[in-house]
């Protein structure tokens, strides 16, 4: 799981994203990216107006407390697989209920990948830097990985 965001910070942290213990922000091709459980390193980069969201994990807790970091009509991009059980219509909602309008999501055909775009439309809720927002899964645990052998 990770978050990229496009705000009024720069700078960050730099580490291993795909380890499971990792905390921090990145740089990822110019955006701030974060991979790690809370908000703690956030506070230069929020509130922003661009969010991209990807991930397995603790996905409505992630979308619960995305408005703290956006700021007001922010745009939240976010992927998931369609695998089964398919998620996305859940999430979708869930979206709806932290103060997000739907923009567009597509089921790419002939794939498992769905990409969803809402917008904030609820007021911005404050920054809280503690909070966690996911945990990352070991490998062999993560949804989009069933069924595949490694």
């Amino acid at each position: 799981m990770g978050i990229g965001m496009s705000g009024n910070g720069a700078g960050g942290t730099t580490g291993d994203a795909g380890s499971a213990s990792f905390t921090g922000v990145f740089t990822l091709g110019g955006l701030p990216t974060m991979a790690g459980a809370t908000a703690t390193e956030l506070p230069s980069f929020a509130p922003a107006s661009f969010v991209a969201q990807a991930g397995d994990g603790d996905i409505r807790a992630t979308v619960t407390e995305l408005p703290t970091l956006c700021a007001p009509g922010a745009t939240v991009i976010w992927t998931r697989g369609t695998f089964a059980p398919d998620l996305t219509p859940t999430i979708r909602r869930w979206f709806g209920h932290a103060g997000f309008t739907e923009l567009r999501f597509t089921a790419i055909p002939g794939t498992t990948v769905g990409v969803g775009a809402h917008v904030l439309r609820a007021e911005p809720r404050p920054y809280e830097p503690d909070v966690r927002l996911f945990t990352f899964l070991p490998r062999a645990e993560r949804p989009s990985q069933r069924g595949i052998v490694l």
